[in-house]
């Protein structure tokens, strides 16, 4: 999609939930092609990422499962730094988050 605001989006399903825990599964390449962040043209540091969209304090009841697509056309090297800065983002905020392939795609 030429807009996946994959963060905004995220983070409104958060801030809306009113459970106390909060399990979400996520499937996704996990490119960032937001109005602040496109992880096509350069990804982030997690830290700014929170900067921009931090959790709320119940981050820490929170779980995330990222089922993967991997795309044939990004480099392995893009898809580790993809995944490193999500889960840093998560993990720096007390929230969980793990990863699972799902399909690799063009």
């Amino acid at each position: 999609s030429s807009y996946s605001p994959l963060f905004e989006t995220l983070i409104k399903n958060i801030d809306d939930n009113e459970s106390k825990i909060l399990d979400i599964h996520f499937i996704s390449d996990l490119m960032e092609n937001g109005r602040k962040f496109r992880f096509y043209d350069v990804i982030p540091m997690a830290e700014e990422l929170i900067k921009e969209y931090p959790l709320p304090k119940k981050a820490n009841e929170l779980s995330i499962h990222v089922h993967m697509i991997e795309r044939r056309k990004h480099s392995r090297e893009l898809i580790n730094a993809v995944q490193s800065v999500w889960k840093e983002y998560f993990t720096q905020q007390g929230a969980l988050i793990d990863f699972q392939r799902l399909l690799i795609t063009d």
